[in-house]
């Protein structure tokens, strides 16, 4: 009997006519192909890379593209079928997350037992994301159609927008938790008066935490992404034009920024440089290690590079030769300098005693672990204490395999623990992968450790991870980092980093402090396009993510993403031209009666109103230019005719008795006193700075085109909420230069009793 739904899933599959997409990559980067285990979706607008698995479900994450083997494929009729699903998916205008969901869904729906068609509606419905694959799977005739799954909707979506204010809030720490940071960061490096301490460095696991803390508040990085992956190298500087050193590192971006050339805070950069200092030099053993682990052949000198081996043991070793992996072990300080491992001297005498026999020690001798080569030989016992914990640094709760039980030469036991490293352990060497898709060869990473040195749980409950040969994958370590800054949900609180130094009530997202840059640096006066470069983005547009303001000015910033053209026309009462605005401000400019408006007027008509003649001069999208004489006329006169009105409304007779009439009074006092104090701006300033007013910060903005000078201007209402018009002499006025941003260095200052720059 003829299945239609078996045929219609053959046809489907035997229909290769159409070529793989070229937006489509294997592993590493190669063109995919119709029979990969993995597939890449490479945005053509972003050129962001998504992972997608063609492998049955099995509940657990493969990080790694070289762990997966081919027995873990779909079955042959569906792995086209899953496939063809992809390339519909990732046409669809959604984001790269959903995707992998949806995409997750199709393949535990696949990975059930029994035929496609067979699957049952409850099945279905029991994954909630599947929708889109019974739709597409329903188009190409393989389901039935009396099947009717009921994909529970969820909609307890807040409609009301007070959800999406707070969770955005949320992303930024408070300033509290940045001073615990740099206290922290300060205790963890032993500073003090004196400055850094080498010898307090008493717990490694602290300084590599608040070190990354340090890293993304010094540039606010993807920390998952980049950090895990940062390569091993001191900070660096420049001196454009004789001007203040600029700082920066070598960093490998993930936004799709062109150059790895990151730029560090200046404010930081001395507690950067010690901190990147101390695990060079902490973690060159194990980058030696990750070297040997890529070639056994190459001679000791070569291995060691600029790692220095004591004197004390310098003197045993041969540095002209290959080491083994235990003399390697020595030489970089994993062994005591005395140990000393039971060798076999008589192979058959130690095979013929009984098991646990003490008769056997007759048969070995003791031997200076620098002595050790491939020929000499280790008896291995599975119940008690043995040279397989000694060699390889593990507990004695550690039970050798299997194979690894009796006399076993070096040589073997070295290429056992190498294919297990390899193999199940670090299955990506010799490249390390960050939580995305990004990698670093891990002989040239920065940190580089194992979890003895971290006192880590075994990562992943795998065998033999508390052995000192046993290096980190980059991912690995990231988690361990995320967890102690505790923001996880299952972590005991004893864990937590800000538990151990007396702050129990705090944690934080990493991610998070790339919320808090971007917006500590736009609130600093730092233009949208700085930052973007800093955070290593090559779109404007994504940065306004990362800003978090107040909802009103969160409206404004929206006018700033569309970047239009300005008006060529220029006002001869006007120290700048239309263009010049335009450019400075980012915006579309328009000619006005009192300045110019960088409002686009052709494109959305103005819907700033005031009771005043100038009526522009609070709005927030006007610039007045200091020296433009007539406009300054023009705002005297109506700064005049305003205070007339104050006279006559607190002279009324029903003033007193009236809330209306008093809450007009105030208000139109307040904006008063403002555009008195635009006017004084106007006359004091260089004339031809570009002056720009804040309702929501209550503050001036004054610059120069060629950005040469900067600066903010606050003010203060002496007399506002008496019933009687204020004083203008009273008006108090406090400077704020956005380059000495005070709010700024403190919180970043916090790193350190002397803060530079």
């Amino acid at each position: 009997m003829i299945n239609r739904f078996i045929s219609s899933l053959e046809a489907l599959n035997s229909d290769l006519s159409e070529e793989v997409p070229c937006c489509f990559e294997s592993s590493y980067g190669k063109a995919a192909s119709w029979d990969d285990l993995v597939w890449y979706y490479v945005d053509p607008s972003t050129s962001r890379r998504t992972r997608f698995l063609c492998t049955i479900f099995s509940g657990r994450k493969d990080i790694s593209d070289s762990s997966i083997s081919k027995d873990r494929a779909l079955p042959s009729l569906y792995i086209i079928l899953f496939k063809k699903f992809l390339i519909r998916l990732c046409s669809e205008p959604v984001s790269a997350g959903y995707r992998q969901t949806k995409a997750l869904a199709a393949r535990k729906i696949l990975s059930l037992q029994g035929p496609l068609h067979a699957i049952p509606d409850s099945a279905w419905a029991g994954e909630p994301y599947s929708k889109s694959f019974y739709e597409f799977c329903g188009g190409h005739g393989l389901v039935p159609s009396y099947l009717k799954p009921r994909w529970m909707c969820d909609d307890k979506r807040d409609r009301t927008g007070h959800n999406i204010v707070r969770s955005r809030a949320q992303k930024i720490p408070g300033e509290d938790v940045i001073s615990a940071i740099g206290k922290i960061f300060c205790t963890s490096f032993g500073f003090s008066e004196e400055g850094f301490s080498r010898a307090k460095v008493a717990c490694v696991s602290d300084a590599l935490v608040s070190t990354v803390f340090l890293l993304c508040l010094a540039s606010p990085n993807r920390a998952a992404a980049e950090i895990p992956i940062l390569p091993n190298q001191r900070l660096k500087r420049y001196r454009p034009d004789k001007n203040d050193y600029v700082y920066y590192l070598d960093w490998r971006g993930s936004k799709g920024f062109g150059s790895y050339k990151n730029h560090v805070l200046r404010s930081l950069s001395a507690q950067v440089e010690v901190a990147l200092e101390f695990f060079s030099e902490y973690c060159e053993p194990l980058r030696v290690l990750a070297r040997f682990y890529e070639d056994q052949s190459l001679p000791l000198q070569e291995l060691l590079g600029e790692f220095t081996i004591p004197s004390r043991r310098l003197k045993n070793i041969n540095l002209a030769r290959p080491a083994n992996l235990f003399v390697l072990g020595y030489a970089l300080g994993f062994y005591e300098d005395n140990l000393q491992i039971s060798v076999v001297e008589d192979e058959a005498g130690i095979i013929s005693c009984p098991v646990n026999s003490g008769k056997k020690r007759r048969f070995l001798c003791r031997k200076n672990i620098w002595e050790l080569d491939y020929g000499h030989k280790v008896w291995i016992s599975k119940s008690t204490h043995s040279a397989f914990h000694d060699l390889l640094i593990l507990p004695k709760s550690s039970t050798p395999p299997e194979g690894l039980v009796g006399v076993l030469s070096l040589g073997d036991l070295e290429a056992w623990w190498l294919d297990y490293f390899k193999s199940v352990f670090f299955p990506s060497f010799p490249n390390g992968f960050s939580k995305s898709e990004q990698f670093g060869r891990v002989r040239n990473l920065m940190f580089v450790f194992s979890s003895r040195q971290l006192n880590m749980n075994s990562p992943g409950n795998r065998k033999y991870a508390k052995s000192a040969f046993a290096i980190l994958e980059p991912k690995t370590l990231f988690s361990h980092v995320s967890t102690r800054a505790g923001y996880s949900k299952n972590l005991s609180s004893e864990y937590s980093i800000f538990v151990k130094h007396g702050y129990p009530d705090y944690r934080i997202r990493l991610h998070d402090f790339r919320h808090y840059a971007n917006t500590v640096g736009y609130e600093s006066d730092i233009g949208v396009e700085i930052l973007s470069a800093w955070s290593g983005r090559k779109d404007v547009k994504q940065t306004y993510e990362y800003i978090h303001t107040s909802p009103s000015d969160i409206a404004g910033m929206v006018r700033e993403v569309f970047e239009r053209g300005g008006d060529p026309e220029c006002s001869d009462s006007l120290f700048l031209s239309v263009d010049e605005i335009s450019h400075l401000a980012k915006l579309p400019a328009s000619i006005t009666s009192t300045g110019i408006c960088v409002q686009d007027l052709n494109i959305t008509p103005c819907i700033y109103l005031n009771d005043f003649v100038s009526q522009c001069f609070m709005c927030s999208s006007s610039c007045h230019i200091a020296g433009d004489n007539e406009s300054i006329e023009f705002l005297k006169k109506d700064a005049e005719l305003q205070a007339r009105r104050l006279d006559l409304i607190s002279a009324d007779p029903r003033f007193a008795s009236s809330s209306a009439m008093k809450s007009w009074f105030h208000t139109h006092d307040k904006n008063v006193q403002i555009l008195g104090c635009l006017v004084k701006l106007m006359e004091e300033r260089e004339p031809g700075s570009v002056i720009k007013f804040s309702r929501e910060r209550m503050a001036f903005s004054i610059s120069l085109p060629d950005g040469s000078k900067f600066e903010n201007l606050r003010i203060q209402m002496a007399n506002f909420g008496k019933d009687k018009p204020s004083d203008q002499s009273c008006l108090k006025m406090s400077y704020d230069r956005g380059e000495n941003n005070e709010d700024l260095k403190n919180v970043l200052g916090k790193f350190g009793l002397k803060c530079g720059g």
